[in-house]
């Protein structure tokens, strides 16, 4: 057996990869494309002082790969310091062992590089960056190995102890992650989304000219676009200011589950791909050699020979650009790395070599005993010190690596000196230095003036940009003419280094057309100590938007992680913002990224409107001086008048939302209704608007808002107002209209919380709803109602009917509703079950008995409800609609209808959605197993929860932040979520649709009938138990169900028995006494679908949020349920 192998020959899988099939290029030319390093490799071998060291370098892997392994496997025992037991081994296994071999590999040589040459002075600092996804047991493994792990997690000290700990960490709660995050160390970039390492890494070294980063990319992950793009990176690269990447193409073979395209290439292949890209390739590969342990040393020796080239080159490259003598088109140095999918891992594999090779080593003997001899194979006695005193941890901050747990010779190459380790370097943790800003009052502008937002911004970047000329950098993809920043040039240049004019000039702006390309570079950039700028057009800026949500959780983990210092704030601009892109066209009007911000980790997001010149300029100065943030701010390059002064802005921007007094009703005091503004050409619309409204003698206080975020729930967002500010800017009880310039539902999601949320009738959004074509700007604004007519007239409507009081005669300018004198005003305390003033039963319901203002509410004029159309067109998707009604409470109506939701959704071809509209007592959260669960929120509206693949679910449930909370709610505020339900929940196209009412007849069971009869209902079932008092709430359900036309189709006996849970026998323990449900059904010819028997393993399935049918299909109950569900869809003509 090898003692200097990786692992003995018995486990060893080098030779499952086939290779690939030859290409047709002509050999004899496309070769010599290829960097043949054999002279330096055979050099190195004859060296006479060892040249290598290749039993460290071999050891060190060794040790990194077995921990690698136990990392992914062993609970206990990670040492073997005893014989292995299968309850050593995790119950759950993580992480990708396939890439693990490689990453370790890579890591060991970088090392070695950097130890041959840590006691030069001007050598570089090294940082390394992978890319394949859950590797990070390699990362993990080779961190514990230098220390890295025991600096930041004292509580994994280089013991015993602390190694075992270590191990058992991996993928437990509390523990590290599968992935690479930022509790990773010399981490900065999230592992979790595949795609972005590559151009992350050329953003580090971007004005580091004293850094090299190795980035390690998956040949499952080249395949992505974001990868593709970003091999170009090299060609905005000034070697004079900036430092250099090593890439190295992870070339394995496999993705998952299928062969990776490098994998399938060729050398002659990859020479012409990677030539074609401007890089010198240069092949490591696997196999030369007549056994493992001279396969072993001959690729060592060739990645050692290949990693010293690639530095060479590099010194090469920048030595004659930093000597004023810089290469045209230099050619930087990659390495493609072609070594075996898991790599010393078993022949025999019982899952994935991919993944985890030994899937089922706790409980297969055949797989444990395979696990047994390849962590063997490692020989782990002689990696480690067993009988190392643990009271005392491995010395690693004085750089003695002669003692510990680990046994010497595999830590020599580790760099002595702690700064050169690459997951102790600075940058990557600590690395932030504050921007210098000028004062932006300098670059204000006079009120009324007419200046573009973004010219007032391009002024004031371009100090910024002279202020700090290796600290600040713009990425743009190609627009920053076009967005009106081109002030920027008067101070710098674009930074290309293949195009002749832009080149070796210092340029401190990026422009390509890739937009994951640009945004890796700004993370890259400002991960390590610097600050960026990322101006896009609004329409497209959107193209990023995973990565931000990305980058967003990595920046979330690191202020989460003691050890991580401040980062700089990622800040973007979107400009050409849909209501000024009429000419270019729908394609070019879109929002959605602002809903995406909403979505980010509150303390994270901030999202601005700076409504003209001066509030802009404020603006970009906060972010670009923050931290610990990302920043979207929404401008607009058009031209448009200056509202405010220099002093007002500023007051304006620190209060995040102002009245706008100049423009208010003597300046906004005791308004009849109040106008808000948040965007640039939708302020306009709100001033024109409040103009008009003064003129017609109705009191209107403006409101506009620059920083979004202060309307989220209090608590939440750490702008957002306390209620009690929220009501002294807007008002406690007038009405509200919100003109937004994105999508309203981002509003009323925000405004959701609050007492006075969007279900309250005194408050509206506008905004922008899909109305868009190639147009003018002012019928951009019509078409979306947003226009100040639009405001105008619905203002006056508003005002009429919150006050009831009579208005002038409307002039010609504004068209409004007839002068109707209406009396007295709606108290505040409204009956519990009011219906609320606009809906046609108001005044007609029994709630209203005894109101002083029935007469008003049953008279007043009323038009069509406008969120119809929203929910006819919502609804539209849902084929069938069925309701389950009860009489009374404890019935077991909402355990029924998750019973008749689990029994639909049986059926994977069958999409089923559960509404659960019992406001008050919203239990199908628990029921469903989803009681955790949140609402997300996107461009399409609100997603829902799921139960299972096709089993959706929304209910009040998820948006109380405890399920101990008791919902208090008036009949307007059900009413207002019940069409929020409706109209604002992206259900997808849905077979059918369980709505769960609250039991008996209220307001919320008419709202329902209300907003579905455009759509149509399929139908109720009604739920009762075999009592009488049960039956007799149930006749006054079925006469409901006929007044107000809902078809019913059938009734369902509940708690009809009791089953034993242990001989399955069924008991009449509720023995009807005037013959239940069925003599009822007889009586009033209305079928009786099924009799469900009490099960008590029905409590245990509810409480557990299970399904019950899945987990005990044996039971009568079951059957009933079954037999249920095949009766509706016979009625219903499904069957």
């Amino acid at each position: 057996m090898a003692t200097t192998g990786l692992a003995s020959s018995a486990v060893s899988k080098f030779d499952a990869v086939t290779p690939p099939k030859p290409s047709s290029l002509p050999k004899a030319i496309v070769e010599q494309l290829l960097i043949n390093l054999d002279d330096r490799i055979s050099e190195l071998k004859s060296r006479k002082d060892g040249g290598l060291d290749l039993e460290g370098l071999i050891s060190f892997q060794r040790v990194a790969n077995y921990l690698a392994a136990a990392q992914i496997f062993l609970r206990n025992n990670g040492l073997l310091t005893r014989k292995l037991e299968q309850n050593d081994i995790k119950r759950r296994l993580l992480g990708h062992w396939g890439t693990c071999p490689g990453l370790n590999f890579a890591y060991a040589h970088t090392n070695n590089l950097i130890s041959r040459h840590e006691t030069d002075a001007n050598f570089p600092t090294f940082i390394f960056l992978t890319g394949p996804g859950h590797g990070a047991p390699a990362l993990l493994s080779t961190l514990y190995m230098e220390g890295a792990i025991q600096k930041f997690y004292p509580e994994y000290p280089m013991s015993r102890e602390g190694l075992e700990s270590f191990v058992r960490a991996f993928s437990m709660p509390g523990g590290f992650p599968s992935h690479v995050n930022a509790e990773t160390p010399g981490a900065i970039h999230e592992g979790g989304e595949l795609g972005y390492c590559l151009a992350v890494a050329y953003g580090s070294v971007m004005d580091k000219p004293d850094l090299i980063t190795v980035a390690v990319i998956g040949d499952g992950e080249s395949e992505t676009g974001p990868t593709a793009a970003a091999w170009h990176a090299h060609k905005y690269l000034d070697p004079a200011e900036s430092g250099a990447v090593i890439p190295i193409l992870h070339a394995n073979g496999y993705k998952i589950g299928e062969r990776t395209i490098t994998g399938s290439m060729d050398d002659l292949e990859l020479a012409c791909l990677f030539t074609g890209y401007g890089y010198q390739c240069r092949i490591v590969e696997y196999g030369e050699g007549n056994s493992d342990e001279e396969h072993d040393i001959a690729v060592n020796y060739n990645m050692a020979a290949s990693m010293q080239w690639a530095f060479e080159e590099i010194k090469k490259i920048q030595d004659a650009a930093r000597s004023g003598k810089p290469f045209d088109k230099p050619r930087w140095p990659m390495i493609v790395m072609r070594t075996p999918k898991g790599w010393s891992g078993p022949v025999k594999s019982g899952g994935n070599p991919i993944e985890v090779p030994l899937p089922e080593a706790a409980t297969n003997s055949e797989e444990f005993d395979i696990l047994i001899n390849w962590l063997e194979s490692y020989h782990p006695r002689d990696l480690f010190n067993t009988d190392f005193d643990s009271s005392q941890p491995q010395a690693h901050d004085s750089g003695n690596m002669a003692a510990g747990i680990i046994n010497e010779k595999a830590l020599r190459i580790i760099p002595k000196n702690q700064q050169r380790r690459m997951g102790l370097v600075d940058e990557t943790y600590r690395g932030f230095v504050p921007l210098n800003t000028p004062d932006w009052k300098d670059f204000g502008h006079e009120v009324n003036k007419e200046i573009s937002n973004m010219k007032a911004i391009g002024a004031y970047v371009a100090k910024v940009v002279e202020m700090n000329p290796k600290t600040f950098r713009i990425f743009s993809p190609d627009e920053l003419t076009s967005n009106k920043l081109d002030d920027c040039f008067k101070i710098t240049h674009r930074n290309f280094q293949w195009d002749p004019e832009t080149a070796n000039n210092g340029g401190r702006v990026i422009e390509m057309l890739s937009e994951h390309t640009l945004q890796g570079w700004l993370q890259g950039y400002t991960l390590t100590g610097r600050h960026g700028l990322f101006p896009s057009y609004e329409s497209f800026l959107g193209i990023v938007q995973t990565m931000i949500e990305q980058y967003a959780k990595f920046v979330k983990m690191a202020m989460e992680t003691k050890w991580r210092g401040d980062v700089s704030a990622l800040t973007y601009i979107e400009t050409s913002t849909l209501w000024r892109q009429e000419h270019n066209g729908y394609s070019h009007q879109n929002p959605g990224l602002i809903g995406s911000f909403i979505a980010l980790p509150r303390h994270l997001a901030r999202i601005y409107f700076p409504a003209d010149a001066n509030t802009s300029v404020s603006t970009v100065d906060h972010c670009l001086r923050s931290k610990n943030s990302i920043n979207l701010i929404v401008g607009s390059k058009s031209p448009t008048s200056t509202w405010l002064s220099i002093v007002e802005a500023e007051k304006h921007c620190i209060a995040g939302a102002s009245v706008w007094g100049r423009f208010s009703s003597d300046g906004g005091v005791n308004p009849d209704v109040v106008l808000v503004g948040c965007g640039v050409e939708v302020t306009f619309e709100v001033i024109a608007a409040a103009a008009m409204l003064r003129n017609q003698g109705i009191r209107v206080r403006v409101v506009i808002i620059n920083d979004l975020l202060i309307l989220g729930p209090t608590g939440i967002h750490p702008h957002a107002l306390t209620q009690e500010a929220f009501e002294a800017l807007f008002t406690a009880d007038k009405p509200i209209i919100f003109n937004f310039h994105g999508f309203p539902k981002d509003i009323s999601g925000l405004l959701f919380s609050r007492s006075s949320h969007i279900g309250r009738s005194r408050i509206d959004v506008l905004g922008y709803i899909e109305q868009g074509t190639t147009t003018t700007p002012w019928s951009m604004l019509r078409l979306n109602n947003v226009s100040r007519f639009t405001l105008a007239d619905m203002a006056v409507q508003r005002v009429i009917r919150a006050t009831r009081r009579p208005l002038p005669p409307p002039s010609s300018s504004l068209a409004g509703p007839s002068s109707t004198i209406l009396p007295s005003t709606i108290p505040k305390d409204a009956p519990e079950h009011c219906p609320g003033v606009e809906s046609d039963l108001a005044g007609k319901t029994d709630a209203c008995e005894g109101c002083p203002n029935q007469s008003v509410c049953s008279e007043g004029p009323k038009g069509p409800d406008p969120d119809i159309p929203l929910i006819r067109e919502r609804m539209k998707s849902v084929k069938r609609k069925i309701l389950v009604l009860s009489g009374k409470g404890g019935v077991g109506k909402s355990t029924f209808s998750a019973g008749l939701s689990w029994a639909l959704a049986a059926d994977e071809d069958c999409q089923t959605g559960i509404m659960d509209v019992d406001i008050c007592g919203p239990s199908i959260p628990l029921l469903m197993g989803l009681s955790q669960s949140t609402i997300h929120t996107s461009s399409s509206g609100w997603s829902p929860a799921y139960a299972l693949d096709n089993l959706a679910v929304m209910s009040i449930g998820f948006l109380l932040p405890s399920s101990s909370d008791a919902v208090i709610w008036r009949g307007p505020k059900k009413n207002g979520l019940i069409k929020q339900f409706m109209k604002d929940v992206e259900w997808g196209d849905l077979d059918y649709m369980v709505i769960d009412t609250p039991p008996g007849t209220s307001d919320e069971h008419l709202s329902i009938v209300q907003y579905l009869k455009e759509t149509g209902i399929d139908g109720a079932v009604l739920v009762t138990t075999p009592q009488e008092v049960a039956l007799q709430d149930v006749r006054k359900e079925i006469d409901f169900c006929r007044k107000v036309g809902i078809p019913i189709l059938g009734l369902v006996e509940n708690m009809s028995g009791f089953v034993c849970p242990k001989c399955k026998g069924e008991s009449q323990i509720f023995a009807p006494t005037t013959g239940g449900a069925e003599a009822m059904g007889r009586e009033l010819e209305i079928e009786l679908l099924g009799k469900v028997p009490l099960d008590p393993r029905i409590g245990m399935t509810c409480d557990k949020g299970l399904s019950f049918l899945d987990e005990f299909p044996d039971s009568p109950a079951t059957t009933a349920y079954l037999d249920i569900v095949q009766r509706i869809r016979e009625i219903l003509g499904d069957a």
